[in-house]
């Protein structure tokens, strides 16, 4: 089955470069970019990788659209690509930040730090950086003083960044909620404050990509399933698989589930 999906994979990338070329001069010109940005945009927002992938020339979207389907060595040279070429500092702190995570999902710890802390150099004023390390030191059940530090002046720097628009604020602020409530949960065991970082994200979803409200549920599953509350942990594992089943944090999820209910 893996084989025959990757083929199909394969044989949709022959004809997407065919796609490219017909419309390369229009892209160039300027003619059709943005309705192909706008295409790629909708459908990632939905979680339809797949579209979103054949819909974009561009290496970092392809890369992180190929992360989220779990296609991490078609992804690894995309964003390597992209973190390399940016001309811009913000640019080359995305490209890393997710290079980074991808790094995370392959258990490639160090090379998932020195992508992170290049990010966090690029483009100080943001706390992607900061909170994709804080999400991998709790992946490893290691160093959970530090991830907690990182996750609270995470969300410090979201909160103080005006961003590009309200929905991707909202968006890196559900991420960032997500990530601190686990921290707050595996390090201080506050259920008060999970409790409210909860309350926070959950009023922040509206128009977010699925992949970043999938992200924020996973992540407050995992507090819960931390603070002993299991029925809280398993409705907020459900609500990620549900929404966005074919992206990380909706299989994630998916795989965690069913944990055990107390009585």
């Amino acid at each position: 089955m893996q084989l025959v999906q990757i083929l199909r994979l394969l044989w949709r990338i022959i004809q997407t470069y065919f796609r490219f070329k017909r419309n390369m001069n229009a892209i160039r010109s300027g003619n059709g970019g943005a309705e192909s940005m706008d295409a790629t945009i909708t459908a990632y927002k939905k979680g339809d990788y797949e579209a979103a992938f054949f819909k974009t020339i561009d290496p970092y979207l392809k890369g992180v659209t190929l992360m989220q389907m779990g296609q991490l060595g078609g992804a690894l040279p995309l964003l390597k690509h992209a973190a390399d070429t940016a001309n811009d500092p913000r640019a080359g702190a995305m490209a890393n930040n997710a290079l980074g995570q991808l790094f995370v999902e392959d258990k490639q710890y160090v090379g998932a730090q020195e992508c992170f802390r290049t990010s966090q150099i690029l483009w100080q004023e943001r706390g992607g950086a900061d909170r994709g390390m804080a999400e991998m030191w709790l992946r490893r059940g290691e160093n959970s003083e530090e991830a907690l530090r990182l996750a609270r002046r995470g969300l410090e720097k979201e909160r103080a960044h005006p961003g590009f628009s309200v929905e991707t604020k909202n968006a890196s602020l559900c991420e960032q909620l997500g990530t601190l409530a686990w921290a707050v949960a595996v390090e201080v065991h506050d259920t008060a404050e999970v409790n409210r970082l909860v309350s926070e994200g959950l009023g922040l979803t509206a128009s977010n990509p699925v992949s970043s409200t999938a992200l924020m549920h996973l992540h407050f599953g995992h507090a819960y399933a931390a603070l002993g509350d299991a029925e809280k942990a398993v409705q907020h594992y459900d609500e990620a698989a549900r929404i966005d089943p074919k992206g990380l944090a909706g299989r994630a999820a998916a795989v965690v589930m069913p944990v055990p209910v107390r009585p």
